[in-house]
């Protein structure tokens, strides 16, 4: 946003600072395109896969399904599913009857992966690979709205106008990778879907952790 200041007769207004990595004017063309096909979209539904590479440390990969609206979303791996509804987040472990209710952190886990598409900057087109037999653009930034990781690469599917794969980078060798497949667009995903009801559920173990 510009901020400004009003005199008589005169606007002082202050420029948006500049990027450090100025973006290609392809790359920011595609990712124009695809935040306004992103932003367009009611709700969607996929599976997803997450995994890290990193010689430091061993993180086997997990699989799961994601519903998303508009900052909202669902998660769920196994016996455990995240619900969020922007505000508030919910993590609830089946297995262990129990919820963790925190305030929602939009730098951190899936929303992450979302904040950083929607507003990392320093784009650079890098060319068109395979996802799951998808043709996709990839983008690589270099400015993204977060200090814990330093670069990121974008898949973004040609048909569907949408992320498909993300892999984020904090350091050369260690990777965080999210690939999306068996996406579903506008399924109209009630709002129950992003809000874990604790009165439905007594037995339940009830952990607050929000500030």
């Amino acid at each position: 946003m510009i901020g400004g200041l009003i005199m008589p007769g005169l606007l002082l207004a202050t420029p948006p600072p500049p990027e450090i990595f100025p973006s290609d004017t392809t790359a920011q063309r595609v990712l124009n395109e695809a935040r306004t096909a992103f932003e367009a979209v009611e709700d969607f539904t996929a599976d997803f896969a997450y995994a890290i590479v990193s010689p430091r440390m061993a993180h086997p990969p997990f699989e799961g399904k994601l519903s998303y609206r508009d900052g909202y979303f669902n998660l769920q791996v196994g016996s455990q599913t995240i619900f969020c509804d922007n505000h508030t987040q919910w993590e609830y472990d089946a297995e262990k009857a129990e919820v963790r209710i925190f305030d929602h952190q939009p730098n951190r886990g899936i929303a992450l992966i979302f904040d950083i598409f929607l507003r990392g900057k320093g784009a650079t087109y890098l060319g068109k690979e395979q996802v799951n037999g998808q043709s996709c653009m990839v983008i690589a930034m270099q400015e993204l709205p977060t200090s814990r990781y330093q670069r990121a690469k974008i898949w973004i599917s040609e048909s569907l106008e949408l992320p498909v794969k993300i892999v984020l980078e904090s350091d050369p060798q260690t990777r965080v990778i999210f690939e999306f497949s068996n996406i579903k667009l506008n399924q109209q995903l009630p709002p129950e879907c992003f809000y874990f009801n604790v009165e439905a559920y007594p037995h339940v173990l009830v952990i607050d952790e929000r500030k």
